[in-house]
């Protein structure tokens, strides 16, 4: 009952139920990392409230529901790289406010996911290796803190002026490995 750190990476789990890690309240660290994934039951980590990381690397994910990740306002790092996510519920991190490292790479997502602008403090956003074509209107715009944006290898065509303008923080962007063909004066 007093654990801090849980690791079951590269292990054989296929989902989450709601009770699996009700009992471990003082929890800080979890890596559920390279197993086989598919669903996460709501409110599966809402007893854990002192999770300050989240690993669900290299699972099998396709959607995250607007329950997912209730509960978890002190998480601060979440990585959901390598999976295989099409959609995210707009809903899913707004009860994650206090979230500053945010890894979507290596998935299968079409668009920046509305839900990212509830994360108002991201530091950290890594979209690297998924399928996105748009940025000009990209949710992430207006995170006052985020200081790192990684959008290397996805299918973004050009750059516009202001896709960049409501990130006054910004410091690290890559756009490497994408399709730009221009990029407008003042961009």
């Amino acid at each position: 009952s007093r654990l801090l750190s849980l690791d079951l990476s590269h292990n054989k789990l296929t989902r989450i139920d709601a009770s699996a890690f009700r009992a471990l309240f003082t929890l800080q660290s979890l890596s559920l990392s390279y197993n086989e994934i598919e669903s996460l039951a709501e409110n599966a980590f809402s007893a854990n409230r002192n999770l300050h990381t989240l690993s669900l690397s290299g699972n099998r994910l396709t959607s995250l529901d607007a329950n997912s990740f209730a509960g978890l306002e002190v998480l601060n790092a979440m990585f959901l790289d390598h999976n295989r996510i099409l959609h995210i519920n707009p809903l899913t991190f707004s009860n994650i406010t206090n979230l500053m490292e945010l890894n979507l790479g290596g998935n299968r997502l079409e668009a920046v996911p509305i839900a990212i602008a509830n994360l108002h403090s991201l530091r950290s956003l890594d979209l690297s290796y998924n399928r996105i074509r748009d940025i000009s209107n990209a949710s992430y715009q207006g995170l006052e803190q985020l200081y790192g944006l990684n959008v290397e290898g996805n299918l973004v065509g050009n750059l516009s002026r202001g896709d960049f303008a409501d990130l006054p923080s910004l410091r690290v962007l890559n756009l490497a490995a994408n399709r730009i063909g221009s990029v407008e004066q003042g961009t």
